[in-house]
């Protein structure tokens, strides 16, 4: 879903957000989510719905999650979102902004299932809604160790990728970006752009786990 609008979107169940289908109802998606997120907290079963802090504002993110069960699903991803604010709409998404991943090197805060990061850049602005998911997965995000240019051939480094993972570039920092390679280590592609381009690397459609319901919305204030 990453990278994709998305409006009016429904659902069967009438919980908000809605934890299972219309045939199971709420607790078939809590027995799903519970196998990956401990609802033995303080929250219960609350746990399983992430939840954006007051600390948050147009240049950083902070919130919350449930801590994960164990492991393997010990990669906690965050995406972002702009709201859908379609009236009477349970919490959804509208259009992804960015992706974190907890307690990497872009998270202030130490704590697993706890997060602060950086939006600045990503365009948000006070009385912004936003919302959020948390993809509890197996799989580490890869990560852009070097970049190398020799005339219209562009070399890049990934560390930390999974199996397969993408490469998307654009030609502004906060552009559209459009997807290049997909492969595996180190990647050698033609790119044309000029004078510069932006690199993003991103997970391979492999990925295990699961992904939490979105968050309540949140203004931004």
């Amino acid at each position: 879903m990453r990278g994709n609008s998305m409006t009016n979107c429904s659902t069967p169940a009438s919980s908000t957000p809605p934890l299972g289908d219309g045939y199971d109802g709420p607790s078939y998606g809590l027995n799903t989510y519970s196998q990956f997120i401990d609802t033995t907290g303080p929250e219960g079963a609350l746990d399983i719905l992430p939840v954006i802090g007051a600390g948050t504002t147009a240049t950083s993110l902070s919130g919350t999650c449930g801590k994960p069960l164990g492991a393997p699903y010990t990669n906690l991803v965050v995406d972002l979102y702009q709201a859908d604010p379609t009236p009477s709409a349970p919490p959804q998404g509208m259009k992804w902004l960015a992706s974190f991943t907890d307690n990497s090197a872009a998270d202030s805060n130490p704590a697993v299932g706890a997060f602060t990061f950086s939006t600045a850049g990503l365009g948000l602005t006070s009385g912004e809604q936003v919302t959020i998911t948390v993809t509890y997965t197996s799989d580490p995000r890869p990560i852009i160790g070097s970049i190398a240019r020799a005339g219209n051939q562009t070399t890049i480094n990934i560390k930390n990728g999974p199996t397969t993972y993408g490469i998307q570039k654009s030609v502004t920092a906060n552009g559209t970006y459009t997807n290049t390679i997909s492969m595996f280590g180190t990647a050698t592609f033609t790119d044309n752009n000029s004078p510069a381009s932006f690199y993003r690397a991103t997970g391979g459609g492999t990925a295990n786990g699961q992904t939490s319901p979105f968050s309540a919305v949140y203004t931004i204030p």
